[in-house]
């Protein structure tokens, strides 16, 4: 009896363990966690689950199947040397995980590489997409991005760190810039991935910007720095000019020519914008690793140019192609207007046709004649080496003229319209960033300009009619005087010469 109670205690105890461990068991966690760290902005990372992985806690041994959607896996050659199909067991070939710096990490990309192609070739959706958006050094975020899921499962943390959590076990392959593989089982439930592939520091700005706005003509310099990285790959750097600038091809890296460093290809978009489109070979990245890249270049406003002249660079680097950042530089020209105009009988206005000008710009002490181009009342400032037309006011009086930029201005009658005078002087006036028009109280102007009080862009130049008369202190009135004096001289003299002869 005795005996049969410890048996009957023992097996009460056994099967306490055996439930404790079925319990322990079924509670044995079938997900785990990926972090991406650190995260790079705008970036978009897409998990793939390459295989479902079945562990045997029993053994410890883990053992992989396809999932559907790379079913097709097995049967590509590209994949026979980097796993084997035993049954419906996948075996891998080596440790494509491995983070180590030798021949396995290289085996790792190169698997990462070929799978990556062939989900795009496959059109493969992820198992989740996360966007990187608003990244930044020790912020707290809460939702800085965007999650295919809607349960959002993942959390960002500082500095910038996705956590993504519930991901069932299994054989990920993670894109973007990291093209990174992970493994996640019981005996790894959280893995995490370095984004290897830091975004350089990317900025793009105009040389000496001193000033806001430029004239047909004028140079522009320009700066792209593209960051020290120690890890970039496929760097390539897209800068689209519009068609108001033309490329003066003098494009340097550091200050020297790009060699065989990096290749630069010049073309024209459909929209007539010169494109230039500079990759770092395999020295120039060799070259990003110890210090940053400075590029530069200028262009030339040409005639083409619109009020606002853009130019945009673009970045793309590592294995995404979609990976990009951009910055842009906005400058402008401006447009001033002229209204030619003579007095009717009843004061009012009437704009006059066949006014004929020129401008100067002034630049310290010398003054420059610009050259024009266009039809009648309307012109855009043509570079100094080309062939220009006259600065004719068209029907109603008006004159548009384009392309220049802020500075300090003469303008000249040359012709006034048939049955007015001509001014007698120059108007010398001011143009800001924003075309306003100021003259130049300090010259000795034309009388009849002034700027238009509902536009300070235009200039209202008056014409008279009738005899000129000359201006007070002119030649004119210096010629009576003379003749004036003359004629005293000589009475006097007569005179002094009657008295003596009187006298004798």
């Amino acid at each position: 009896k005795s005996l049969k109670k410890i048996l009957s205690i023992f097996a009460a105890f056994m099967m306490v363990v055996g439930l404790t461990m079925t319990n322990a068991s079924a509670e044995e966690p079938t997900k785990g966690t990926i972090t991406i760290a650190p995260a790079n902005e705008n970036q978009t990372y897409s998990i793939y689950r390459i295989f479902e992985e079945k562990y045997n806690s029993a053994t410890g041994a883990t053992a992989y199947t396809l999932t559907n959607s790379w079913a097709g896996l097995k049967n590509d050659e590209t994949f026979k040397k980097f796993f084997k199909v035993e049954g419906t067991d996948i075996i891998p070939i080596g440790n494509y995980v491995s983070e180590d710096k030798n021949t396995k990490d290289a085996a790792a990309k190169e698997f990462a590489k070929a799978a990556e192609a062939y989900a795009t070739k496959n059109n493969i959706i992820a198992d989740k997409t996360v966007i990187s958006t608003n990244l930044g050094e020790n912020v707290e975020y809460t939702a800085p991005v965007k999650n295919t899921d809607e349960n959002g499962d993942f959390t960002i943390t500082t500095p910038a760190k996705f956590v993504i959590s519930n991901m069932p076990f299994g054989y990920y392959l993670v894109t973007s810039t990291t093209g990174s593989l992970v493994s996640l089982a019981p005996t790894a439930p959280s893995q995490t991935i370095e984004d290897k592939n830091n975004i350089p520091e990317f900025k793009k700005e105009k040389v000496e910007d001193t000033k806001g706005t430029y004239g047909v003509g004028d140079t522009i310099s320009y700066k792209i720095t593209v960051g020290q990285s120690e890890s970039a790959t496929n760097v390539v750097v897209t800068d689209t000019m519009s068609k108001g600038l033309t490329f003066n091809n003098d494009l340097k890296v550091n200050n020297q020519d790009i060699g065989t460093a990096y290749t630069l290809v010049t073309s024209k978009n459909d929209d007539g914008e010169t494109v230039l489109t500079l990759t770092f070979n395999k020295n120039g990245l060799n070259n990003l690793k110890t210090q940053s890249a400075v590029i530069t270049y200028s262009a030339t406003v040409n005639d083409s140019a619109v009020t606002n002249l853009n130019n945009k660079a673009v970045l793309t680097f590592g294995n995404n192609p979609n990976a990009a950042t951009d910055t842009e530089v906005t400058k402008k020209t401006v447009d001033i207007n002229i209204y030619k105009y003579g007095l009717k009988t009843d004061e009012s206005k009437q704009g006059l046709e066949d006014a004929t000008f020129t401008l100067k710009r002034v630049v310290g002490n010398s003054e420059t004649v610009l050259t024009f181009t266009g039809e009648k009342g309307v012109y855009t400032k043509a570079a100094d080496t080309e062939d220009g037309t006259p600065i004719i006011s068209k029907t109603g009086g008006t004159i548009t003229l384009k392309g220049l930029a802020e500075g300090t201005y003469i303008l000249e009658e040359t012709v006034a319209p048939s049955g007015y005078n001509k001014l007698t002087k120059t108007v010398k006036f001011m143009v800001g960033a924003n075309g306003a028009i100021t003259l130049d109280a300090t010259a000795d102007n034309a009388t009849e300009a002034s700027v238009n009080t509902n536009d300070n862009t235009q200039l209202d130049v008056l014409n008279t009619k009738g005899a000129q008369l000359p201006s007070t202190g002119g030649m004119g009135t210096t010629m009576i005087y003379i003749a004036g004096a003359i004629l005293m001289v000589g009475a006097a003299i007569i005179f002094v010469t009657n008295k003596r002869m009187k006298h004798e």
